[in-house]
């Protein structure tokens, strides 16, 4: 799961794009949290926004 939170989520994006392609290593983005090993959160993430994204 990606959580893009500033202009971090570009480079998220483009690793994501044909040119990394990063399927091939089989790593593959899934919307939900159930879906997923492993969350990435890119960018600065407020006091506010932690307690949500501890759920």
């Amino acid at each position: 799961m990606t959580v893009g939170l500033a202009c971090c989520a570009v480079e998220m994006m483009h690793t994501g794009a044909a040119r990394y392609d990063l399927d091939r290593f089989g790593i593959i983005f899934r919307p939900s949290p159930r879906q997923s090993d492993c969350m990435i959160v890119a960018g600065t993430l407020t006091n506010k926004m932690a307690p949500a994204l501890r759920k």
